[in-house]
């Protein structure tokens, strides 16, 4: 059905739209090699539309899934310049962040971490990456810092699920540290 849609779309906004949500199904359906193919050239095809940048994303979304982390981060490279104000741009700073994880490069991640709080503090992902940002520096040792976000994640964020998450991983640290 996507693939008749986009094939008897009159504009390529809409097709390119279709493009992005057959990934979208494929991404589903984790047939992360189908996404690459579609998208390769939906990206090329499609690169002066609305869905540009979601287009862009998917396709990164599907070489990280494949562990392929370096095209991931050349996809991503400059999204925020060549798709201002796209809806996908908080999601793209959170894989890009991750990508520098899955290839040890923890400060780059760390600084990225940091950087998408300072440019997102009110996105749906804010209180999710504080929580990746804090467990990291635990991982790196540096535990006091953790706990400041853990404690800006349950101040700020009390509702949330990272909240609870931030309360658990709190009481773990205060735990191994004897400071309760």
């Amino acid at each position: 059905k996507f693939d008749e849609y986009i094939h008897k779309s009159f504009s390529r906004d809409d097709r390119a739209l279709g493009a992005l949500y057959w990934a979208q199904a494929l991404y589903g359906q984790g047939r992360w090699e189908d996404m690459v193919a579609t998208l390769e050239g939906g990206v090329k095809s499609y690169g002066k539309t609305m869905a540009a940048g979601g287009l862009v994303f998917w396709l990164a979304r599907a070489q990280y899934e494949l562990q392929r982390y370096k095209e991931v981060l050349a996809l991503l490279d400059g999204f925020e310049k060549r798709y201002p104000q796209d809806p996908f741009e908080t999601r793209v700073a959170r894989l890009r962040a991750h990508s520098f994880l899955a290839l040890n490069r923890t400060e780059k991640a760390l600084t990225a971490f940091s950087h998408f709080h300072r440019k997102y503090p009110r996105s749906a992902e804010a209180s999710d990456n504080l929580l990746d940002w804090a467990n990291v520096l635990i991982q790196e040792g540096k535990k006091d810092e953790a706990k400041n976000i853990l404690d800006q994640i349950i101040h700020t964020y009390a509702t949330s699920m990272a909240a609870q998450k931030a309360r658990l991983t709190l009481g773990r640290l205060w735990v191994e540290q004897k400071t309760f």
